[in-house]
């Protein structure tokens, strides 16, 4: 049977084709995490997997859940990034790492590894420690991510007891007890100068070159093949010529053979080794190849560049630090002979006739910036080879141009006019906006257009004018720029350049200019001068302050972005510490957003979030940082404020909104607002903990009933919330994983202890951190029901216990499945129920479903209707924990249970305590008045069994009859 609810890869509607890409855009704006570049049949699993934990029937529906919590953009983020395994997990890795960072030693000099997708760090502190280990002085790890959660608890350099039993103990030195004295350890500070931590996306290239060592394992096998290649690329432009990288054994076989060779085992025993082939270009010598060029431009500054360039009527190309040609003008196409076909891709010098063919551009140009030379040589054109003027001229980045004068000196005619000549095209090999030539003694021979445009002065006014007259430029500080005292006219400098000043035309506008201005000596005869070059920048300048601002602030509110928040929030911790500051950190969140944004719309839900922001900036002083942290979330800063004053200002806030109303469509609608309350000092660890202490603190106020202020402190809850957080990614592990397993405990009769007539299957979750052991369900059940993925866990259980079921041979004995009420809440777990029965070939009676009273009474409705569909079919149900929950029996009567179960913190005591005697006496009694079973659960002896049997309480469960066991144990092999 097809789930009705599955997301077909191979043919999404129109609408999930719409929700997807929402998905997609929402992932890119909260996380910088391109959905898009995985698997297809990967990434669909996961969005079915999430939308089916959260009970939601459609992809459109996922998008809009994704809009509201930050927190499951980053749940979704953390199942589609692949599990990543500790380095120490497997032996020999670990020892073909450590002999490959051994072998440095011998040739002892900076080192780089990068660890790209490094989650929380632990791949990154376990190559800082080999290295520490391996006596490595000048060894620095980077480790990148897009996930800044990840990131923030990577730099906190933290990690449980527990944790440290897995590193190796030669390198255990290397970890301290955490000062706070909670038995939580800490990398030593040597480790951490090693390690560094980058916001990055997995795609953008590394800006950093000359990488020795990449450990890239388990990313390939997560990308499609267009992403695979990329990503090849970026880490093959990233390594050193005899850089290696690791990726893992299974992903061997993704590696392209025109990138990557793989290494011989020989070296470092350490499979998965690959080292990058050197790609050469036609005449660039193998030890200067041209590394990848650096950004130079914005966007507009480039577009601007590179159509100044097209236009030119000079044969010009651009070229990469090593000489090979990247880009050539319509000019130079019409000119220059083609090499079979191709313009780019090729080395300059390879156009030159009986030229050193392991001669390199810097032999001729230099490695400094600015650097230029004009040479005299033989070129190939179409028309045939001819002696023209090769001008060349080396820019900011290692990038050069060249440009081609084919005014040749054999024209005899015009060498009157040659001086002038080639100062024109000098300026045009600039290909700058503006051009102001001058003689020795700084009066202006050359004006160009673009002069006269921003300067305002007509090229006949200018021409014969000093320079410090026509081209008055100003520093930041207002400063008036002497050209004879600074510039190239001076005695000593030969060159200047300003990245960003003012220029003041003659009509007193100001625009914001970039100039550079060099001395040359055209004919080795004395006849100097000096050339401006100067490119208005306003625009890129204006575009920049909006990029900045765009970086920084929330795009719908106007308010702080998160990042600049936690940015800010750091600042102050450090702050905190060095002066013995006190601030107060205060997360909001509202109440009722879900409840407008569904009803009336997402329009209507941004609208109210605007007007909320206004709203609460008028009631904070200027001094306040206050930033949307995502959704419905907001978060406020307050220096130097203490936790009473800072909470005289929430409780103002707590008012305010309760006055406030959102008026839409001619209504009006209150709101009501949950604050979260904490405060830094010099004690707070970092801006991840103090984000976990408010966010609690506001889920505390959430929990006691809404529209309230809740203080943190040294709580149980805090701790307890903390700990559910962690839990989370490792039930989501062991759910993708399949590290849970059944056990059963046997239920007996009173009268005849001897008789099994009842099993409850019971599920327990594998410890991935201590293989062969058990995590107790009451440390990942309350964070699965708190985090909704009791869900995922509940069909899990069906799923497997049917599985049994249906193996075993028919006992008589009836098999017992626990359920959430988030499950009966669940329109789609009633077919999915009928569904595992018909393909496992269970009886419908050899099951009976356990629902605890709280769960069955907080969704009574649903719950009955649940019973009553799967009871029509022929399976049972059973109270559980009957007795501790609405403390009511009335309700009893709306649900068609077969069984109680009498809770066991009456029954463990019943012996010294008469009230809970009496009360399992009286749950007994009306359970049999009402025609139910009764079943005692915790009977840890003999003498509570005889007393239970002269109730006559039916059936017994407990240490006294049975331990749990294995349910595979009972069950046979498929």
């Amino acid at each position: 049977m097809t789930d009705p609810g599955s997301v077909d890869s191979a043919a999404l509607s129109v609408a999930d084709t719409a929700a997807l890409g929402r998905i997609t855009e929402r992932m890119r704006a909260a996380l910088g995490l391109d959905i898009g570049l995985f698997k297809r049949d990967l990434m669909l699993a996961r969005l079915d997997k999430r939308k089916r934990t959260l009970s939601l029937s459609s992809l459109d529906q996922y998008a809009d859940r994704l809009a509201m919590s930050v927190g499951e953009c980053e749940r979704l983020g953390q199942a589609l990034r692949p599990p990543a395994v500790p380095l120490f997990r497997d032996p020999r890795l670990f020892s073909g790492a450590f002999s490959l960072l051994g072998s440095w030693a011998a040739a002892p000099r900076s080192r780089i590894v990068w660890v790209p997708g490094c989650s929380t760090g632990e791949e990154v502190f376990a190559f800082a420690l080999m290295s520490l280990k391996a006596g490595l002085t000048e060894v620095t790890v980077i480790g990148t991510d897009s996930d800044i959660s990840a990131l923030s608890i990577a730099r906190e350099g933290r990690l449980a007891p527990d944790a440290r039993k897995g590193i190796p103990k030669v390198l255990q030195a290397w970890t301290r007890q955490d000062d706070e004295g909670d038995g939580v350890m800490r990398f030593a500070p040597e480790v951490m100068r090693r390690c560094q931590f980058v916001r990055q996306a997995l795609l953008d290239p590394l800006p950093r070159l000359s990488v020795d060592l990449i450990s890239c394992r388990g990313l390939l096998t997560t990308l499609d093949m267009q992403a695979q290649r990329q990503l090849l690329e970026y880490l093959h432009a990233a390594l050193a010529p005899h850089g290696r990288l690791v990726v893992s054994d299974n992903e061997a076989g993704l590696m392209h053979r025109d990138l990557f060779v793989e290494v011989s085992v020989v070296e470092g025993d350490l499979s998965g080794l690959f080292r990058r082939i050197e790609r050469r270009q036609p005449g660039v010598h193998a030890s200067r190849q041209a590394q990848p060029p650096a950004p130079i431009a914005s966007e507009g500054a480039l577009s601007a560049l590179n159509s100044v360039f097209e236009m030119s009527r000079e044969s010009a190309a651009l070229l990469d630090a090593a000489g090979v040609i990247q880009s050539v003008n319509a000019a130079w196409r019409d000119r220059v002979q083609r090499l079979d076909d191709r313009r780019v891709g090729i080395d300059l010098l390879d156009l030159i006739d009986d030229r050193d063919p392991l001669g390199h551009l810097s032999d001729w140009l230099g490695h400094e910036p600015g650097s230029q030379t004009e040479r005299l040589v033989r070129f190939r054109l179409k028309g045939g080879a001819r002696d023209v003027r090769l001008c060349l001229r080396r820019a900011e980045g290692g990038a050069a141009a060249a440009t081609l004068l084919l005014d040749t000196v054999e024209s005899s005619l015009v060498q009157a006019l040659d001086e002038q000549r080639q100062r024109s095209h000098f300026v045009g090999t600039l290909l700058r906006e503006a051009v102001i030539v001058t003689d020795k003694a700084g009066c202006i021979v050359e004006f160009s257009g673009a002069a006269e445009r921003m300067t305002a002065w007509r090229a006949d006014e200018a021409l014969g004018q000093p320079v410090d007259r026509i081209l008055l430029i100003l520093e930041g500080g207002g400063a008036h720029v002497d050209w004879f005292a600074l510039g190239p006219l001076g005695d000593d400098r030969q060159s200047l350049h300003f990245e960003s000043v003012s220029l003041v035309s003659r009509e007193g506008r100001r625009l914001a200019v970039r100039v550079d201005a060099s001395r040359f000596d055209w004919r080795g005869n004395g006849s100097s001068g000096a050339v401006f070059i100067v490119a208005d920048i306003t625009v890129n300048v204006l575009l920049a302050e909006e990029l900045n601002y765009r970086s920084t602030h929330d795009a719908l509110t106007g308010l702080l972005s998160r990042e600049e928040f936690e940015r800010r929030l750091s600042a102050m911790i450090s702050e905190a510490r060095s002066d013995h500051r006190h601030h107060a950190f205060a997360y909001l969140d509202l109440d009722q957003f879900k409840v407008i944004n569904d009803t009336l719309g997402h329009f209507a839900g941004d609208e109210l979030l605007r007007q909320f922001a206004g709203h609460l900036r008028a009631l904070l002083s200027s001094q306040d940082v206050f930033a949307r942290l995502g959704g419905d979330e907001f978060g406020v800063l307050m220096p130097d404020q203490d936790l009473k004053a800072a909470e005289q200002v929430m409780r103002k806030i707590l008012e305010a909104t309760r006055a406030f109303r959102f008026q839409w469509d001619g209504s009006q609608y209150g709101l009501t607002t949950s604050i979260g309350l904490t405060s830094i000092s010099d004690q707070t660890a970092s801006a991840a903990v103090a984000l976990s202490e408010a966010d609690a603190a506001c889920f505390a106020s959430k929990d006691a009933g809404r529209d309230r202020l809740h203080i943190a402190g040294a709580s149980d809850e805090i701790h307890r919330r903390r700990g559910e957080m962690g839990m989370v990614s490792r039930i989501n592990r062991a759910l993708d994983l399949d590290r849970f397993e059944l056990h059963y405990e046997d239920v007996v009769r009173c009268r005849d202890p001897g008789q099994v007539v009842y099993r409850e299957l019971l599920v327990r979750m594998k410890d991935d951190e201590h293989p062969g052991q058990l995590i107790s369900p009451g440390l990942f059940i309350p964070a699965a029901e708190r985090y909704f993925l009791m869900g995922a866990l509940d069909r899990w259980v069906v799923n497997k216990a049917f599985t049994g079921v249906g193996r075993h041979a028919a006992d008589g004995v009836l098999y017992a499945v626990n359920i959430s009420g988030l499950s009966v809440n669940d329109d789609d777990f009633y077919a999915f129920v009928l569904d595992c029965m018909n393909r496992h070939g269970v009886a419908a009676e050899q099951i009976c479903f356990e629902l605890t009273e709280t769960a069955a009474i907080s969704h009574l409705k649903e719950a009955r209707n649940f019973i009553e569909r799967l009871t029509d079919v022929g399976f049972c149900f059973a109270l559980d924990d009957f007795g501790v929950g609405m403390s009511s029996f009335s309700y009893l009567r709306n649900l068609p249970v077969s069984f109680l179960k009498i809770d066991g913190s009456f029954v463990r005591s019943m012996m010294q305590n008469p009230i809970d005697r009496g009360m399992v006496e009286a749950i007994n009694r009306i359970g049999h008045e009402m025609n139910i079973k009764t079943i005692a659960e915790h009977v840890e002896n003999i003498e509570v069994l005889g007393a239970l049997n002269a109730m006559g309480v039916d059936y017994a469960q407990g240490w006294a009859i049975s331990r749990g066991r294995p349910f595979d144990a009972m069950t046979p092999s498929a």
